[in-house]
């Protein structure tokens, strides 16, 4: 019986609090976006950095970085496929290995192309829209 009465007491404290804390929580709430450019911003500040940009701005930055490395890539591929296609000396093996290689990396740099022509324009949308303040509009 007691504690029958005092698991009553335990459960009807329990409920009374998280009441109290769900409206205190629920008054104290802020914008997620401003909470988590406050953050960025707090942690810019500690690395000592200046004002941090925005995440999706970062991201189409590393994109561009990695699609541009990855271009690079593919040019150096083609050059070194023309250099063995010209020290073949009539080698057969040898010469269409280097064309399937240079066929194969020109299709690598048209699609690497092409996708950083879709991340020049998803990127514009988006500065766009973060320098607006807005969401990207459909």
């Amino acid at each position: 019986m007691f504690l029958r009465r005092l698991m009553m007491i335990a459960i009807g404290i329990s409920a009374l609090a998280s009441c109290f804390l769900t409206l205190q929580y629920s008054f104290a709430q802020v914008n997620l976006e401003d909470q988590i450019t406050d953050q960025i911003n707090a942690g810019a500040n500690a690395a000592e950095f200046s004002e941090a940009k925005d995440p999706r701005v970062f991201a189409t930055e590393v994109i561009r970085v990695l699609l541009s490395i990855i271009g690079m890539f593919f040019l150096v591929l083609i050059l070194m496929a023309g250099y063995w296609y010209v020290t073949a000396a009539g080698d057969e093996a040898k010469v269409d290995k280097a064309k399937d290689t240079i066929q194969a990396a020109i299709i690598g740099l048209i699609i690497v192309m092409m996708a950083y022509s879709i991340t020049l324009f998803v990127a514009s949308r988006i500065s766009a829209a973060v320098q607006e303040g807005g969401t990207i509009e459909r």
